[in-house]
C-alpha cells in the first residue's frame, strides 16, 4: 500500500547508501512482470496465457540509465508465433496482402505511439453504465487501479474510448517527465548548467 512506501527522499538515500538494494528491488519487479504479466513460470505444469499469448522463453538484458536506475530490454519467444524467416516469406511483395493488412491492424491496434486524450466533463458513456469514475481514479494511484473490462452488450467504440480514457491517466501519471531538484534530464555534462 502506498503508506508502506518511504517518502521519495528516504527512497533515494537508501539506494545511494545501498545499490545492492535497489537491485534486489529492481529484481522482485521483474521477476513479478515475467509471472504476472507474461504468464510464464518456469517448471510449471498447468501452464497459463500472459497478456502476450503463451511464452515459450525469455530473455532479457539489464543496463543502468543515465541516473542509474536499472531497466531492462526484454525478448519473448510466443508459442505459436511465426519465425523471422516464415514471417518474411508471408510478408513478400507476390502474395495476396490479406496478411499484410491483418498484421499491420494487429501493431496499429497494440502499439501506442501519442497518449490520447478525452475530457472528464464528457466521459465515453455518459449514461454510466461503463463509463471510468473519474472521481475514484483522482483517490488512486492509476497503477493501483485494474483498467476496464468490456461489459456485456457494451458497444466496441464505448470499450475503445475507456481504453483510451485509462491509458491517458495511466501515461499523465507514470510516464510524463517532471521536474525534481535532482533532475538533470538534458544536461550533457560540463561545461553547460546543471540545469533540467
Amino acid at each position: 500500500m502506498p503508506t508502506n512506501v518511504p517518502k521519495y527522499w528516504d527512497q533515494t538515500l537508501l539506494v545511494a547508501n545501498n545499490p545492492v538494494v535497489g537491485a534486489k528491488f529492481f529484481n522482485i519487479y521483474i521477476q513479478t512482470f515475467i509471472k504476472s504479466i507474461l504468464g510464464y513460470e518456469p517448471g510449471c505444469k498447468n501452464v497459463k496465457s500472459g497478456v502476450l499469448g503463451v511464452v515459450k522463453a525469455h530473455y532479457g538484458c539489464v543496463e543502468a540509465q543515465g541516473r542509474g536506475t536499472l531497466h531492462c530490454h526484454m525478448l519473448v519467444w510466443i508459442k505459436g508465433s511465426l519465425d523471422p524467416n516464415k514471417l518474411k516469406q508471408k510478408l513478400m511483395p507476390d502474395r495476396n496482402g490479406e496478411f499484410e493488412k491483418q498484421l499491420a491492424a494487429y501493431l496499429q491496434h497494440s502499439i501506442q505511439t501519442s497518449v490520447p486524450t478525452f475530457d472528464e466533463n464528457n466521459p465515453p458513456n455518459p449514461d454510466g453504465d461503463s463509463a471510468m469514475d473519474i472521481d475514484c481514479l483522482r483517490d488512486f494511484h492509476p497503477c493501483l487501479t485494474c483498467g476496464p473490462v468490456h461489459q456485456k452488450d457494451e458497444l466496441p467504440e464505448v470499450y475503445s474510448k475507456r481504453c483510451d480514457q485509462d491509458l491517458s491517466t495511466l501515461a499523465e501519471a507514470c510516464q510524463r517527465h517532471c521536474h525534481k531538484s535532482t533532475c538533470y534530464k538534458n544536461w550533457r555534462g560540463p561545461p553547460q548548467e546543471t540545469k533540467c
